[in-house]
């Protein structure tokens, strides 16, 4: 029940519609079990609509017996569908289940991982602790001020907390995906509503969503972002004034004339000073009010009606008919009644609004001075009660009060003593040592809140804040409509869906510098879980000087390095000895985390511009001269600047592997991983930078991903120390990858000919046995290909002209076959402009680091004098109508034998990579969204590593037990966490069952392969040297040379 409830709770929050709040035809305390049935039934196909309801009403149950156990009175307490149920009902009663407290901490129950952590990628955890706190205060008498601790990111296993408290590397984290930058740009939303770039972004997501909804009626119509945000910004403002009792002006809000008229009456000693002051037609006839009194003071001598006593006792009185209101008619009274009675009152007051600009009603606040501040603050409430129903009716109001919100937003932020990034913050308890977790609480403070009053106000009339709870329900489900598009939730795979979101990151976080993004960030994962280091990825600067400002700016706000270097000396006379010591120790802190993490530049993978290389470029020809001088600055700054430099640890490559091989980078990542640097005046050595590549994430076809990853290894010169990003491909179940796709793949023409001669030699080299009919059928298969692609695009006399140049080859005959070709694709680690004349020619800058890297010195240096193979590397780079034509796509159905060979394939590579002592970063969340893994269990990392797990040696031994890790990759965009990742591949292991229905893995041997996984991590983390016989050098480790 707790899984469907929380189903219920999550789709209630995404198709039910403010304006159906806003029209009443649904309530916070009664949706309609019949609506919730509809939704589910066109949004879910897990059930039929009777079976549906009847699991409705069963819920409905459900939830008032746990309320009832609980003590607590339901919202909605009368049991059939037609009423409904409560929204804030299922959050209590889902909170009180799957959170409990453990050392005055709440923390996740364990055994409802697997809802917990649906329900926190969907719609957060806030409200659910915000649900606990406020209980559990209410019934302590206690209202907390401090929110720090509303995370709930532990459960409580604790076998499992043990093992990562022994504590845990991140060595794959891209910093500016790493921020919890929803509730960042939630933040900036809510505090900003006049930024026409946001406007505009928020147009293009209306245009273009990542998780439209399902159209589950005719009326099912969303509103557009930008008129959403200003919706909630709008409630946010009325809830906070709600709250805190601050004055909130939505607008113009005009004071009732005949309300005013009336208090002034009843307040002032007017009545008194006029009580025998008559309406003479006679006398009154052509003149306004003061005329009259004026008159009469002078006509009967009435010395207590006179003008200097009503100013003096009765300024409200006077302001109003001598300032405000001066030309009152005396037609508006009657004859010979008393000249305030209450019917000459109600007719001033209709002239007035008939005739007279409306008076703001906070001109007139010092009327209602002392006693009657209440009445005018009940009046101004109740004006910004109809102005945000007048705004959240009306889109055209709404928009058009769009410098009146940001007004108001403006004047909360200017009531603190301290300008903060949220209003909200000014009710908060301000850790200010501790501002990275602090600037996000005042969100939690308002969920707080009314929690909090939701348990408090039962006491009294329920009908009294129902609006606000609306209201509230209203903001928090365009609160998850922004999340969903925001954060990767909507259940699609694949990396171009993970790009567009990755793309959205940053664009609503307005009120946040990139370094503070950084500091939120990185200090906020080492306070929150045992983080013995952490792998930061950052982009390649055009310079050294700019790479060099990058790192020291990151290190000053993460650490504040130049903080405590600065305040060594003055920390006595500036903060005494008290102060000193709490100084020491934050000190001492950021001082132990300035080592425990350290940065790797990661170059942004491009896909090849054809057109742009024009007849002289060869492929990526613009990006490898990009590559090229963000590679020399980053050499530079290691030798003008080793202090920061050795900060930098690695070098890395990332994003869409989709027409970007790992050849791109082969001269750069072979010349950074060989740069010394040793400095006699500083005498320091920095260690050699080691390589991390993205590779093998999702591609193609499963081929596509193998032979990518070779590249890697081979072109890029990895060895022992050395990782593979994700290499998703390498573990991934052959079989059911393929059936899954039917066996078919969509791939451009020249990745398959490369494919198909690459595994025609992979089977060779492994010695693969009894594959002839496979061999035979890539050599058919390459020959079409090689057809199609070179040879009809290969001029004879050309290619004679080329053998004419290069001495002893004139007399060769060429032969282009499957083998040479492979030779060709062995030479693409070389740099290209080497074969610029269609045969190799020795560079001219051999002799310098960069010349020496030039070539991959792991390919026998006689392939390179091999004319079919230099000629046919020369064409794939300078070929344009070769390149059109492997441009394009082709559908292929993958023959069985041609399946199992390249599991075999498969089977091999992973023990060669495991003997070589390369390394694998997975990352488990990352990999499950992005290749559409079945699930956590289903993930390759057990395919390349078992020990621990199982206790069979034949599987244990038929494991290739390759060095592994768990990473977190892009934690913002995931919602996860280090903890969290290691966490639900423990609870996914734990939960499988086999088809007898036992479970699979005992707990125990879970846990001991989780903590072998731990060790790894920690010692593949950059920041530990690796010992010198571990790492290869020219002429070692036959296994990475090809045959």
């Amino acid at each position: 029940m707790v899984n469907f409830v929380a189903e219920i709770l999550v789709k209630s929050f995404q198709y039910i519609l403010p304006k159906d709040i806003l029209e009443g035809t649904v309530s916070y305390e009664a949706i309609p079990l019949t609506l919730l049935q509809e939704i589910y039934f066109h949004t879910s196909n897990s059930m039929d609509e009777s079976s549906l309801l009847k699991k409705l009403r069963y819920m409905k149950e459900w939830v008032l017996v746990q309320l009832e156990v609980e003590g607590w009175q339901a919202d909605s307490t009368v049991k059939t569908e037609k009423d409904g149920i409560s929204i804030f009902d299922l959050i209590h009663c889902l909170a009180v289940k799957l959170l409990t407290v453990k050392q005055e901490k709440i923390v996740y129950r364990y055994k409802y991982l697997e809802a917990w952590h649906y329900l926190s990628g969907k719609i957060g955890t806030n409200l659910f602790a915000a649900s606990m706190y406020a209980r559990r205060d209410y019934k302590a008498a206690f209202q907390r001020k401090n929110f720090v601790s509303m995370d709930v990111l532990c459960h409580d296993n604790q076998v499992l907390n043990e093992v990562l408290e022994r504590g845990i590397s991140d060595n794959h984290c891209h910093l500016r995906c790493s921020s919890p930058y929803f509730i960042l740009s939630w933040l900036s939303l809510m505090n900003s509503v006049t930024n026409t770039k946001i406007s505009s972004e928020l147009d293009k997501i209306s245009e273009h969503p990542r998780n439209p909804k399902v159209r589950y009626r005719h009326s099912y119509q969303e509103d557009g972002f930008a008129l959403r945000h200003l919706m909630a910004a709008a409630i946010r403002l009325y809830l906070y004034a709600f709250l805190t009792g601050e004055v909130l002006e939505l607008g113009e809000y005009h004071i009732p004339v005949k309300w005013l008229l009336e208090h002034v009456c009843e307040t002032e000693s007017i009545l008194y000073l006029c009580e025998e002051i008559t309406v003479d037609q006679e006398i009154a006839q052509g003149r306004n009010l003061t005329q009259y009194l004026e008159i009469w003071q002078a006509t009967q001598g009435n010395l207590k009606s006179s003008i200097e006593n009503i100013q003096e006792y009765s300024k409200g009185f006077y302001w109003l008919f001598w300032d405000c209101y001066p030309e009152i008619p005396m037609e508006c009274f009657l004859e010979g009644s008393k000249l305030l009675c209450p019917e000459n009152i109600a007719n001033i007051a209709r002239y007035i609004e008939q005739e007279y600009k409306p008076l703001p009603l906070s001109q007139c606040a010092w009327l209602f001075q002392g006693q009657y501040q209440e009445k005018y603050r009940m009046e101004w409430d109740w004006q910004s009660k109809l102005a945000i129903k007048k705004l959240l009716s009306n889109p055209y109001e709404l928009q058009g009060s769009r410098e009146h919100i940001q007004h108001s937003i403006d004047a909360f932020h200017e009531r603190s003593s301290k300008r903060q990034k949220d209003y909200a913050l000014n009710y908060v308890e301000w850790e200010g040592d501790d501002w990275e977790r602090s600037v996000v609480t005042g969100e939690r403070w308002l969920i707080y809140q009314m929690e909090h009053r939701r348990f408090c106000y039962k006491k009294g009339d329920q009908e009294r804040e129902r609006d606000i709870y609306n209201l509230f329900f209203i903001y928090l489900t365009i609160k998850e409509s922004f999340r969903s598009e925001i954060l990767q939730n909507n259940d699609k795979i694949g990396f171009r869906n993970f790009q567009d979101y990755q793309k959205r990151k940053t664009m609503f976080t307005t009120a946040f510098l990139e370094e503070e993004l950084a500091q939120i960030a990185v200090r906020g994962a080492f306070q929150r879980q045992n983080l013995k280091s952490m792998e930061l990825r950052v982009m390649p600067q055009k310079n050294d000087i700019e790479n060099i400002r990058m790192i020291r700016i990151y290190d000053e706000a993460i650490a504040h390095k130049k903080k405590w270097d600065c305040e060594k000396k003055s920390i006595h006379e500036k903060w005494g000895m008290c102060k000193r010591d709490k100084r020491n120790k934050k000190d001492k802190w950021q001082k132990k985390l300035y080592k425990k993490y350290y940065y790797v530049i990661h170059f942004g993978k491009k896909e090849d511009n054809i057109k742009g290389n024009g007849a002289y470029g060869c492929r990526h020809w613009e990006f490898r001269k990009t590559v090229k001088q963000r590679s020399m600055a980053i050499m530079s700054m290691r030798e003008k600047n080793p202090n920061i430099a050795g900060r930098l640890k690695g070098i890395d490559a990332c994003s869409s592997e989709d027409g970007c091989r790992p050849e791109v980078f082969a001269v750069a990542f072979r010349e950074l991983k060989a740069h010394e640097v040793y400095r006699t005046d500083t005498k320091q050595n920095l260690s050699p930078l080691r390589i991390s590549y993205h590779v093998g994430e999702e591609n193609q076809d499963i081929l596509d991903g193998l032979r990518a990853i070779d590249e890697a290894v081979y072109f890029l010169n990895l060895e022992s120390g050395d990782r593979l990003g994700h290499a998703t491909m390498l573990g991934i179940n052959v079989e059911k990858w393929y059936r899954r796709n039917q066996h078919m793949i969509s791939i451009r023409q020249h990745d398959y000919l490369d494919n198909v001669a690459w595994l025609y030699h992979r089977i060779v080299y492994y010695h693969i046995s009894n594959q002839d009919n496979l061999l035979e059928y890539l050599e058919h298969e390459f020959q079409v290909y090689f057809n199609r692609i070179y040879e009809q695009h290969m001029s004879n006399s050309f290619n004679m002209g080329i053998l004419g140049k290069k001495e002893g080859h004139l007399k060769h005959d060429l032969n282009f076959n499957i083998h040479n070709y492979y030779y060709a694709w062995e030479l693409r680690g070389d740099d290209p402009e080497l074969y610029a004349e269609g045969f190799y020619q020795k560079s001219h800058q051999q002799g310098t680091s960069w010349g020496d890297q030039a070539i991959n010195r792991r390919v026998q240096a006689e392939r390179r004098e091999i004319p079919e193979a230099a000629i046919l590397y020369y064409t794939y780079h300078y070929n344009e109508k070769v390149r059109k034509e492997g441009e394009k796509p082709i559908a292929i159905k993958i023959p069985y034998y041609m399946m199992c060979g390249i599991a075999m394939v498969q089977k091999n590579m992973q023990r060669r990579i495991a003997k070589c002592g390369i390394a694998i970063e997975t990352n488990p969340s990352s990999n499950l969204l992005i290749a559409g893994l079945a699930g956590y269990e289903s993930h390759p990392i057990l395919s390349f590593y078992n020990k621990g797990l199982v206790g069979d040696p034949a599987q244990i031994e038929e494991c290739p037990q390759i060095n592994v890790s768990i990473n977190t990759d892009d934690q913002g965009t995931f919602t996860t966490s280090l903890y969290n990742e290691y966490t639900m591949m423990a609870g996914s292991l734990e939960n499988l069952r086999g088809e007898d229905g036992e479970h699979i893995y005992k707990k125990d041997r879970v846990y001991d392969w989780i903590n072998n996984v731990r060790k790894m991590g920690n010692k593949q983390a950059f920041s530990k040297e690796v010992p010198e016989e571990h790492r290869l050098g020219e002429g070692r480790n036959n296994d990475l040379k090809k045959d």
